[in-house]
């Protein structure tokens, strides 16, 4: 039988997540015991900052009414309003807005992030690539990404860093979008 779980995100995640640019999360499994047992055809839903009508703000999450208006400080709020804002681990289950289906799940180490989590480059589209510093230069043992495309006008690359992550962190940043994809 499905089970669900509670994950909290940020506002800017919830927005990537509604907006279709986040289909993926990573958790540190080490602390968060919950996400060990997480399997395909288990269910997430989102936990994010949230709030109820100004007469309801003295209620505790358990207390208040399943039917009351949720307002989610993630989109909902063009003007922040003089309410309690209630952080998102106290969100209880019912009031969550954005419910997906575990497709897959993998335990991976944190230097092990694959090449389909890079972005392509910004500037041509085509695909990024890892690449090793040559070695003699003092980067010896470190990364970079750069634009697999050598007719790219541009030619970007990233600086180079000790890990896959960093290096993909680095990258996959763009000036209108902060954040990186998840599946």
């Amino acid at each position: 039988m499905p089970k669900s779980y509670g994950t909290t995100f940020t506002a800017d995640m919830v927005l990537a997540i509604l907006s279709g640019r986040k289909s993926m999360t990573r958790r540190v499994i080490e602390k968060i015991d919950m996400y060990k047992n997480i399997k395909p055809g288990d269910e997430i839903y989102v936990k994010e900052a949230w709030q109820t009508r100004e007469n309801l703000d003295h209620l505790k999450p358990s207390e208040l009414p399943t039917d009351c208006e949720i307002l989610y400080r993630a989109g909902d709020i063009p003007i922040p309003l003089p309410r309690k804002w209630r952080f998102g681990m106290f969100m209880p289950e019912w009031a969550a807005r954005i419910r997906r289906t575990v497709v897959a799940t993998r335990v991976e180490k944190l230097q092990e992030i694959i090449t389909e989590d890079i972005k392509p480059c910004p500037f041509c589209g085509a695909e990024a690539q890892f690449e090793n510093c040559w070695s003699g230069y003092s980067c010896d043992n470190l990364i970079y990404i750069t634009c697999s495309n050598i007719e790219c006008r541009v030619g970007p690359s990233t600086d180079a860093y000790k890990t896959k992550r960093t290096v993909v962190k680095y990258w996959n940043r763009r000036v209108s979008q902060r954040l990186t994809e998840w599946r």
